[in-house]
This record gives C-alpha cells, sequence and structure tokens, in this order.
C-alpha cells in the first residue's frame, strides 16, 4: 500500500514539476520534497498521530485552504485565457470543466473527511473501507520519504524526455498538453522510477518494524523481530524472511516484465 501511494503521489508531482519546471510551483514542488526527505519514518508517524488523531481539525482546514487557493488559480487561468483569446471558447470551457471537476471533488473529499484511528484495525471481518481507514496513515508515513525520491527521479527523467525531438513534434502538431505529458513523455521517463521502486522494497520492509510499533499493528515486520528475533525463535525467523524474499524476487519479475511495455524495442529483441 505505501509503494502505490508513492508511484501515484510520485507521478503526479513529478509530472506537474517538470512541465512548470523553474516556476514558482516547481520550487514550492521541490522544496517540498526536500522537507519530506529530512522527514525520518517514525517522526512522521507521530506527527501523523498528533495531527490527524488528537487536531484532526487542522489538516481538514489546510485542506479547505489549499482547495480554496487551487479553484482561484484555476478561475484566474480561465479568464486568462478568455481575455488573451476571446475565439478561443474550447480553451476557456476547458478550464471552466477542470475548475468545477477539481472543486467538486476536493469539496467531497473534505465532506467525507474520515475519523482516523489511533491503532489500526487488527479484525479482519472489518469491510474494506474500515481497513483502508485504519491503513492510511501507517502507509502514509512509510511512504512520505519514498514520495520524495521517487519525484525527483521522474522529475529529472521528464525534463530530460521533453526535449526530445518526438515531444517537440507532438507539440508543433497541437497535440492536447496532457497527452503530450501522460502519453507520450511519461512511458519513456518511467525506467529509473520502477527501477527504483523495486529496490526500495526492501527499505521499507526495514521501516515497518517501527511504524508498526507506533500504530500498533500486527505486521510482518512486528512478527520477525518481536516473535522470531528476541525470542530466539528461528523457525519464524526464517519463514518470515522467506515471505520476504520471495515477495521481493516477484516484485522485480513484474517490473522486468513491464520494461517490454515501456519500449517496444525491448519486446522485439533490439535492446
Amino acid at each position: 500500500m505505501a509503494l502505490g501511494m508513492s508511484f501515484t503521489i510520485a507521478i503526479f508531482l513529478g509530472v506537474w514539476s517538470a512541465q512548470a519546471a523553474g516556476t514558482r510551483v516547481d520550487r514550492m514542488v521541490s522544496g517540498t520534497m526536500f522537507g519530506f526527505i529530512s522527514v525520518p519514518t517514525f517522526l512522521a508517524g507521530l506527527l501523523f498521530i498528533f495531527f490527524f488523531v488528537f487536531r484532526e481539525s487542522i489538516p481538514r482546514w489546510l485542506w479547505v485552504i489549499g482547495v480554496g487557493l487551487i479553484v482561484l488559480r484555476l478561475i484566474y487561468l480561465a479568464i486568462s485565457r478568455l481575455v488573451e483569446d476571446r475565439a478561443d471558447v474550447s480553451g476557456w470551457l476547458g478550464y471552466a470543466i477542470a475548475t468545477f471537476v477539481v472543486a467538486g471533488l476536493l469539496f467531497w473529499v473534505f465532506v467525507q473527511w474520515p475519523d482516523f484511528p489511533r491503532t489500526a484495525s487488527h479484525r479482519y471481518d472489518d469491510n474494506w473501507r474500515e481497513q483502508l481507514r485504519s491503513l492510511f496513515l501507517p502507509a502514509l508515513a512509510l511512504a512520505l520519504s519514498e514520495i520524495a525520491v521517487f519525484t525527483r527521479l521522474l522529475r529529472a527523467d521528464m525534463l530530460s524526455t521533453l526535449q526530445e525531438q518526438f515531444v517537440l513534434s507532438s507539440r508543433a502538431k497541437g497535440m492536447p498538453t496532457w497527452r503530450i505529458l501522460f502519453r507520450d513523455a511519461l512511458r519513456p521517463s518511467s525506467f529509473s522510477l520502477i527501477t527504483v521502486g523495486g529496490i526500495t522494497l526492501g527499505r521499507l520492509i526495514g521501516g515497518t518494524v517501527i511504524i508498526e510499533t507506533i500504530f500498533g499493528l500486527e505486521g510482518l515486520g512486528k512478527l520477525i523481530v518481536g516473535t522470531g528475533v528476541i525470542p530466539k525463535n528461528y523457525t519464524i525467523v526464517q519463514g518470515g524472511v522467506l515471505v520476504l524474499a520471495v515477495g521481493y524476487v516477484l516484485l522485480n519479475a513484474i517490473i522486468d516484465i513491464s520494461y517490454q511495455y515501456l519500449d517496444p524495442r525491448i519486446r522485439r529483441g533490439r535492446v
């Protein structure tokens, strides 16, 4: 879950930062990512518990402020497009629709804002929403530093790809920006991202012991250390290490297979 969150957030931020390279948006994203890297995993977990559990109104109203700034920015872009070219109805209408959709989604998140528990649920008969709600903060604490690494890595690769001839050709043909970014440029820029993602799994597993202790989770990391290493029950240690090794190998095998989708030349045996 932490790895999936890292990829999802990093792809959005990395593409956005590369598209706005050199602007205030790029500097803001880069500065935020450097801040994420400097926060240890255990400290992130404690901060999340303090703000999302004991001071839950603070992140909720910060979310409202962020929503307001995003909506105001989209309204400004829509008005600017209309003033610059009154005949460009499609461009103005696109920004107007984007403003309406983004505002609606973000307001829905505010209305549906959940109450996060102090400790994760141990009941397997809970519904999937309850399980996700209890696992969200631990997964986010693990993913925080990885989001920063993935974002910086993808931004660097995207900046290089956006200078390629095929991207410039797509822009000259008048292709939409979103299509150029997410269809033409993102795929060849993802090699380093998914490679590092596979290696990162080992580091995430190493941080689970602390996070499981902070949030009261009964996970594999706590099982290996608390039930296996400390009482010297080596059977549990061997079983846990075997499960982790199999998962690590399978993930990297999936990553190797995904290279064929990212670069058709590999599938055809040219590289």
